[in-house]
C-alpha cells in the first residue's frame, strides 16, 4: 500500500501551517491500496473523495466552498478557442476528473458538427486521463510543453495537434510575458484550501504558480 503524500509536510513547506494530526500509520490522507492497474490512482481518488465529508474537510474556506460543482459542470464552462493551464509534471499532480468531462463536452460539440478546440498547457508530461483523453477528441489545437502520450504524440503527428516542445524553464517566463497568448482558466489539483483560502499542492508544483497568476479563471 502507498500512502497519499503528507499533507502536514506539504503545508510546512509552503508556509500553510498545521493540518490535522495524521493517521495511524503516520499519513494524514487516506491509505491506498491497488493502484498500480491501469488508472487505478484516478480511480482510487474518485472514490476516496467523492464519499461524504472528505471534500468538505479539505475546503476549509467557505467562499470556496460555496464555489463547488461538480467536474461536468466545471468543464460546460470552457469554450471553444481557450486555452487551459493544467497543474502536473510526469503523471503527478495533474487533474484526475475534469480532463475526462472536458473530453465528453468536445466530443458532444463534434458530435453535433460543431467546432471545439482548446490549447492545453501543463508543468510536463500528464497521464492518460488528461492527455490520453483530451487527445482523443481531437480537439487540442495546441500543446506544450512537454508531453509522452501515445494518443497525443499521434494527434501531433498526423497533424491534428500543433506541439512546442519548450525547455521547461522557458515556459514560465514565455506564458508571463503573453509570448503563448490569453491563458483563460487554471485548474490545479490541490490537496486541501486552508481558512485563509491558501492552496496546498498535492504531489507536484510544476507550473501551478504561473498558471494561477496568469489565468483569467481559476
Amino acid at each position: 500500500a502507498v500512502g497519499f503524500p503528507r499533507l502536514d509536510a506539504v503545508a510546512a513547506w509552503a508556509g500553510f501551517g498545521p493540518l490535522p494530526a495524521p493517521n495511524a500509520d503516520g499519513l494524514s490522507g487516506p491509505r491506498i491500496s491497488h493502484v498500480t492497474e491501469p488508472g487505478g490512482w484516478a480511480k482510487h481518488c474518485r472514490r476516496q473523495f467523492s464519499q461524504g465529508g472528505q471534500m468538505s474537510g479539505r475546503i476549509r474556506n467557505e467562499a470556496m466552498r460555496s464555489k463547488g460543482m461538480s467536474a461536468h459542470d466545471a468543464a460546460a464552462l470552457v469554450q471553444n478557442g481557450w486555452n487551459i493551464g493544467f497543474s502536473g509534471f510526469t503523471g503527478a499532480g495533474y487533474p484526475k476528473e475534469f480532463p475526462e468531462a472536458l473530453a465528453a463536452v468536445i466530443d458532444a460539440h463534434h458530435n453535433k458538427g460543431e467546432e471545439f478546440r482548446i490549447g492545453v498547457w501543463t508543468g510536463a508530461s500528464t497521464a492518460p486521463e488528461l492527455d490520453g483523453a483530451l487527445a482523443r477528441t481531437g480537439g487540442i489545437s495546441y500543446r506544450a510543453p512537454y508531453q509522452s502520450d501515445p494518443d497525443m504524440r499521434t494527434a501531433i503527428n498526423n497533424g491534428t495537434s500543433y506541439y512546442q516542445d519548450i525547455h521547461l524553464s522557458h515556459m514560465g517566463p514565455q506564458v508571463s510575458q503573453g509570448f503563448l497568448g490569453k491563458l483563460h482558466v487554471a485548474v490545479v489539483e490541490v490537496t486541501a484550501i486552508t481558512e485563509e483560502g491558501w492552496l496546498i499542492p498535492s504531489s507536484s508544483v510544476g507550473m501551478n504558480r504561473t498558471y494561477l497568476e496568469n489565468a483569467d479563471q481559476i
